[in-house]
């Protein structure tokens, strides 16, 4: 029986599907700091929960619809992500960080 390389065992998991289909010699290590990338960048989004989000968003002078609206999340589930009574799932947490920091570098992704 072969031995399937790791990062095709989770892309076929649909673990990191942004790497489907692709095999390297050090996939271990390619996987490994794939997911600390983007366990860092959700850690950041939760760490706007503090009231800092709704800054940047108020600062860039976009309403709270408006920035739901391309995130893809009601209007009330931003805001209790603004207010810090909860927060975001990882996925929803990516998006809102990727919209805040397109706002504060005035730049469309």
């Amino acid at each position: 029986m072969q031995d399937l390389c790791l990062l095709r065992i989770l892309a076929r998991a649909q673990e990191i599907p942004e790497v489907k289909n692709k095999l390297c010699s050090t996939c271990a290590y390619t996987v490994r700091v794939m997911n600390i990338t983007k366990l860092t960048r959700v850690s950041r989004a939760r760490k706007l929960t503090d009231g800092t989000g709704a800054q940047l968003r108020e600062s860039a002078r976009v309403s709270r619809q408006e920035l739901a609206g391309v995130i893809g999340v009601d209007p009330a589930t931003l805001a209790r992500w603004e207010n810090g009574s909860k927060s975001p799932h990882r996925e929803n947490a990516l998006a809102w960080l990727d919209a805040l920091e397109a706002l504060s570098s005035g730049h469309d992704r």
